[in-house]
């Protein structure tokens, strides 16, 4: 059968319908995955794990607010439109009418009879300027966002950001102050920096990063720290002969001081990534929290570095002000040394109950085991105590010894137990005041020297 240009009507039919279904497959296909994926996140978000689970992101183009809220692998937007300063640009300085672009967050909230009528039912207070932004001659006026009593037009502020009252009360439950950024962008687009790294490259990249700072803050040199900054960027270091003094006072006293972080976000502002996390301090049981950190990264031929560093909160600990990490480790060497001496004179203590009881059983040579070798007292050393001591267990029996009133203090490497001692036996009986000094040797206490005076 000659087959060339033959077409069996049915053939043609099935395969015209097998045609079409594959077709509408095809289409319900590709509106279904693009349904299951859900909105993306905007380029400026990276990754976010903050409390508040929310993103506010101004495009003035549009003069749109859009509201990010995040949870797991859900996104949900929102938005309503906004009102920015009167003039296009970034801002250059606090009068040129103009709103400043980039990645801020929340620091605070004004509302009540503190608040200015022009800022509607509720304002809440930008970290404007941070350390990527431009410095300017005279002081920076406030950045706010807020609500207007007034009706609300495209591109009518002085710089900062407006909505109506209704939707500031709204949104004001979704913010945390240190916590929720607010991304100020001429428009949103595409990101401008082709990296050839996917999001979940960049923040195993930025973790390890962060994972090497936390861990040279905790246990590492000057120069190790400096190590993960810019050339062109200089911290402020002036905490650091005191941090390392801490340190290593708290390795003394057995623990060590460890920085840790969590809830930790990352942004992107032009070409530069922003860090944020809260940071906290533990010393054995002990933890302090520092507050929310900021650091701002770029990647630079030889791998992230550090070109802005902020603390994001201060606390109200009057200690931790100045430097929170400082403060924080002061506060909990502190608490270590007071769980060191706590634990040491339990240790005293307890040695001394057990040297009573040696000394009144007449066991001589249980009894040498609390005295150091380098004992020295009376004029005997070691030897000559025990041999004293040996002499008058012979003489005299049914020795019975208690002490009170026992106070311990400690001196360096040294404790001083005084007591009051009474010294009862078949041939001699006393009491008076006694004074131990102790020394530790192999993790017990052994007596140095003993002094006694005759109540």
């Amino acid at each position: 059968m000659n087959t060339f240009g033959y077409e069996d009507n049915s053939t043609g039919k099935w395969a015209r319908a097998i045609s079409g279904l594959a077709i509408v497959m095809v289409f319900f296909s590709f509106f279904s995955d693009r349904a299951m994926a859900g909105p993306k996140l905007p380029w400026q978000i990276v990754a976010m794990e903050g409390k508040s689970g929310t993103a506010l992101v101004v495009e003035k183009k549009t003069q749109t607010l859009y509201i990010y809220s995040i949870e797991g692998d859900d996104v949900r937007i929102r938005k309503m439109a906004c009102s920015t300063g009167k003039t296009y640009g970034d801002k250059k300085n606090g009068d040129d009418m103009r709103t400043p672009e980039g990645v801020y967050f929340f620091e605070g909230k004004i509302k009540g009879k503190k608040l200015n009528r022009a800022y509607g039912a509720m304002a809440f207070q930008l970290d404007y300027p941070n350390s990527l932004d431009e410095p300017t001659s005279g002081k920076e006026k406030p950045v706010l966002f807020h609500g207007t009593n007034k009706e609300l037009k495209p591109m009518d502020t002085t710089g900062s950001i407006a909505v109506d009252n209704k939707n500031i009360l709204d949104i004001e439950r979704e913010i945390s102050l240190d916590d929720t950024p607010m991304i100020i962008t001429e428009e949103i687009g595409k990101c401008p920096v082709e990296d050839g790294k996917d999001t979940k490259d960049i923040v195993e990249g930025l973790d390890r990063f962060i994972s090497g700072w936390v861990k040279s803050m905790s246990e590492g040199t000057y120069h190790e720290i400096l190590s993960h900054y810019s050339p062109d960027y200089m911290p402020e270091m002036g905490w650091w002969n005191a941090w390392r003094s801490v340190r290593q006072d708290s390795v003394s006293h057995g623990t060590n001081l460890v920085c840790n972080i969590s809830a930790r976000s990352y942004f992107r502002d032009l070409g530069v990534y922003v860090a944020l996390f809260r940071m906290t301090l533990t010393s054995g049981q002990g933890v302090k929290d520092m507050g929310m950190r900021k650091l701002y990264i770029k990647s630079e031929k030889n791998g992230y570095k550090i070109v802005g560093d902020e603390f994001k909160k201060q606390s109200p600990d009057d200690s931790m002000k100045k430097n929170p990490l400082l403060g924080a480790s002061k506060s909990l060497c502190d608490g270590v040394k007071q769980e060191y001496k706590d634990n040491a004179k339990q240790d005293v203590l307890t040695t001394l109950d057990e040297w009573v009881v040696a000394w009144s059983s007449g066991d001589i040579d249980r009894y040498g085991e609390f005295y150091a070798d380098g004992f020295y007292s009376s004029g005997m050393n070691k030897n000559a105590w025990l041999e004293k001591k040996r002499k008058l267990s012979s003489i005299n029996k049914n020795i019975e010894i208690s002490i009170e009133k026992t106070v311990v203090e400690f001196k360096k490497d040294k404790a001083r137990a005084r007591f009051k001692e009474n010294y009862r036996s078949s041939g001699h009986s006393s009491k008076g005041l006694k004074t131990l000094v102790l020394v530790k040797k192999d993790d017990h206490w052994k007596i140095l020297s003993e002094m006694w005076v005759k109540k």
